[in-house]
This record gives structure tokens, sequence and C-alpha cells, in this order.
């Protein structure tokens, strides 16, 4: 039942891929004379999930990711269907011939139905790419969140197993600028902090995790990838916010003076009702000044149970910066914007983008700051003294282009296509991908478009191809100087 998916029948005949025929991993680049393959859209309503996977197949990074995870599978005895069916259509995707090809999606399709990703409060990402394809929403962006949870989901059933039979133990990657190759390369973490303008309390600097980052447009005619950056991470002023502090000492201050209140003046008329209100009071009083005192947990602490806090505060900052760069840097441009009477448009702001991206100036530099009116992190002194002769950063974050994906069409229809970098002994040799159409052309053109979403991968910065496009540094100092 091939496309039993399509017309919302059973799974149950859905097979999982044989791993005795894996495919290799290809080898073979592009000639003048190479065809690569397409996909096939047989329902006239998957372009969204091409463009995804086609978006996906030029990730060196991914494609390492998936060969190790596999080759782990197979030595815990573990079927990942997913990272399974992911690799057979990447390498298909990625084996040119002398004749036109097209593959199917069909593989993918049925991953999600294979896939053990169930939540018992949520959809789970499996569930929710299905209705997806099933719906025929067509949001590029939503499955791509998918894939990326369930093969995030299906690395930690591998480390699971390993953990459970005394194995290698948890994948780590080490904070800001180490390159790590066998953890998910899509997992990023940015650094957030929320810091009370009055009396100057930090909150934990806490690390959330991403896959993506989503961009917001201005409404302009264009910008660059920078500048939204640069956006995403500036610090802010929230004037109404309250302070996890000022909050509990106002409450204390409460508590204080409502046992005082309830106090008689003589103690021996005091009734059985007012007794147990003055020692309920005081216990919590009690609890909240030894807490304060203690300059502890002022969250999580369990002594806060049941207490009624009072809200306070004289306004905010608040700020994240990029801590844990991904290997695979995913930016989702939000095309969404709203009109006054509600109705949902698409916002056609051009976007400039380049072959390289620096992300320096947005990223931690391994001191972070706790002043509510200073930046999170910013250029130390180290850092400009190790300004190399040209005037560059020795320890740069930068990423090359990879894939992007662009939408033609109206916020509510359209058509998605992929622009992918494949091997090649030439960097100018891009694919134009829609679905089973695939024709060669240039960065140039790539350049050109209008992305919905960009994939970048990380590059050391001792190659030489970064030496030779390398970027001036003025830029990244004067981005930090706009977060001060």
């Amino acid at each position: 039942m091939l496309f039993g998916w399509l017309f919302g029948s059973a799974y149950n005949d859905v097979q999982p891929i044989d791993k005795s025929n894996r495919r290799s991993r290809v080898s073979d680049k592009f000639t003048p004379h190479s065809n690569y393959p397409g996909l096939r859209n047989s329902s006239g309503v998957h372009c969204f999930l091409n463009s995804t996977i086609q978006s996906l197949a030029s990730l060196d990074s991914l494609e390492s990711f998936l060969e190790e995870l596999l080759i782990e599978s197979d030595k815990l005895d573990i079927y990942l269907p997913l990272s399974e069916a992911l690799w057979d259509t990447i390498q298909a995707l990625n084996n040119p011939s002398a004749n036109r090809a097209v593959h199917t999606n069909t593989a993918v399709i049925n991953a999600f139905s294979l896939s053990n990703t169930s939540n018992t409060t949520h959809m789970s990402p499996s569930k929710r790419a299905l209705s997806l394809i099933q719906s025929g929403q067509q949001d590029a962006q939503e499955m791509f969140q998918c894939i990326s949870s369930m093969l995030a989901h299906e690395e930690s059933l591998i480390k699971s197993a390993k953990s459970s039979v005394g194995g290698l133990g948890s994948i780590s990657t080490p904070m800001n600028t180490t390159l790590h190759k066998n953890s998910f390369p899509l997992a990023g973490l940015t650094a957030s902090r929320l810091a009370d303008l009055g009396c100057g309390y930090v909150e934990a600097i806490r690390n959330i995790p991403f896959d993506a980052l989503s961009l917001n447009l201005p409404m302009q005619t264009s910008c660059n990838v920078e500048q939204l950056l640069t956006e995403y991470t500036a610090m802010e002023t929230i004037e109404d916010a309250s302070c996890r502090k000022c909050s509990l000492e106002a409450t204390l201050v409460r508590l204080r003076k409502e046992v005082e209140r309830l106090m008689p003046a003589d103690p021996n008329s005091v009734s059985g009702s007012r007794r147990r209100k003055i020692k309920e009071a005081a216990k919590y009083e009690r609890r909240l000044s030894s807490l304060l005192s203690e300059d502890g947990d002022l969250q999580e602490d369990a002594r806060l149970k049941d207490i009624r806090i009072d809200r306070s505060g004289g306004g905010s900052t608040k700020q994240l910066l990029i801590a844990r760069p991904p290997q695979i840097l995913g930016l989702h441009i939000n095309r969404s914007a709203y009109l006054g009477n509600g109705m949902a448009v698409k916002n056609p702001c051009k976007i400039v983008f380049g072959e390289l991206l620096d992300i320096t100036s947005v990223t931690t530099t391994g001191t972070l700051e706790t002043s509510p009116r200073k930046p999170i992190s910013s250029a130390s002194k180290d850092m400009l003294d190790n300004l190399t002769k040209n005037g560059t950063l020795p320890n740069r974050i930068l990423y090359t282009l990879k894939s992007i994906v662009v939408h033609y069409g109206s916020h509510y229809s359209g058509h998605y296509v992929t622009y992918r970098k494949i091997s090649s002994d030439d960097d100018d040799d891009w694919l134009r991908t829609s679905d089973s159409s695939v024709e060669k052309v240039t960065l140039k053109h790539v350049l050109h478009e209008n992305p919905f979403m960009i994939f970048y991968e990380r590059v050391d910065n001792a190659s030489s191809d970064v030496d030779d496009n390398i970027l001036n540094s003025s830029h990244i100092l004067s981005s930090y100087s706009l977060h001060n």
C-alpha cells in the first residue's frame, strides 16, 4: 500500500528498510555530464518535504553523523527508522549518473510512521510530520523541525543503550569553538540572561538548546543576515518585568506586616483560627528570610512551597547570545507579517547573504557579564590584543553556505525550491532542485535568491578556503560595540 499515508489508511503495510541493503557512502564527484536525481512529488503537494530533504543532502557533517549513528545502531542491534531512510535517500540524491533519475520520498514518509517518538502530552514529531503530509500543510520549516527532533531522539536511543550496557558514555560537545563531529550537528545552545535594572539581580544564565534560529524580518526593502543576527541577540529592555529577588523581598515585608497585624495585645485572648494564621505567616516568614540570607536558588528552592509570591521589580534587560555554535547553523527567515486587520501576509523583504558567514560577534567569548546594563558577553581586552597582523581575529566562528530553501508564492500557498552545493572540484557547482526537476546553477544565481531557510556549515579557521575569502574583523568589533 504505497500511498496508504495519502488517504489516511493504516500503516500496517509499511516495512522498514533492509539494513543488509544499506547504501555505501557516495564518493563520486560532479562532472560536466553528470545528472543528479530529483524527488518525485506524486501527490502534487509534497514540495515542502522534498525541498527539506534536498537541503539536508549537502550537509557533510549530517551525513557523517548518520553514518556513525548507523554503525552504532548495528552494534547495539537498534533500528533507527529515520536515520536509515534519510541516509538511503541522501546517498541516492548525491549519486550522479549519465541518465536523469528521479528518486522517491517514500522511505522518509514510511519512517515517520515507523518511528517511536510518541509523547503522552504533545503530538510527537513523527505524528506531526505525518499530519503535515496528510493535510497538505506546506511548511518546510516545520517539516525540518520534525526531522531534526526525530534524529535527536534516535541519537538519544543510542546514547541510552550505550549507557545501560556500560558503553562509551554520552557524546558531549565542548562549549564554544571546538569542532566535534560525533554529536548531533544541528544542536546548538544559546545563553540567556534576565537582569533587574533596579536591584541588579541576575537570574541564573540559562542555556537554551536550538536546532535552527528563527529570525524576524523587518518591514523594509532589504536587510542582510548579519543584521538579523545582531537584532536577534541585541539587549532589550522590558519595562514591566518583575524581578524574582525584589518579589521575594516584597513578599517578606508583607509576611512580617501580616504577623505584626495578627499579633493580639493580649496573647492569652487569641482565638484558635487566628493562632493558626499567625503560625503559618511566621513559618513562611522564617523560610523566606532564611532563603534570602543564604542567597540560594530563588527559583526552585523547596522553602518557597505554598508561599504566595508578590510581584515587584523596576524593569529588566534581556539578552541571549550563541553559547555553543552548532556544526550546522540553520536559519529560518520568518516571513509572516500581520496587517492591522489581523490578516497574515508574506513579508517580501530581500535577504542579502553570502557564501561565508562570521558569527563571532553574536557568540559568547568565554566570559559572561552579570551587570544588567552591560552585554552578556563582549570583545575582551585579550581578544583585541590578539588581533593578527592583518587585523583579523585568530579564533573566529565561520560558516560556509551549503543550501537554501526558497518559497515562491503568497503566505497561504506557493512552491518550495532548494538550491544546494554539490561535491565538486569547483566551488561554483550548485544545483537547483524543484521536485523531480534538477539543473545546475552558479553561486551567483544562488546569492540572488530570497531564502526562506538557509543552512551554513562550520569551517575550520585554518582552512585554506577561509584564507582566500577571509572577512575583515572591523565589522565584528563594531557589532560588539552595538551590544554595549
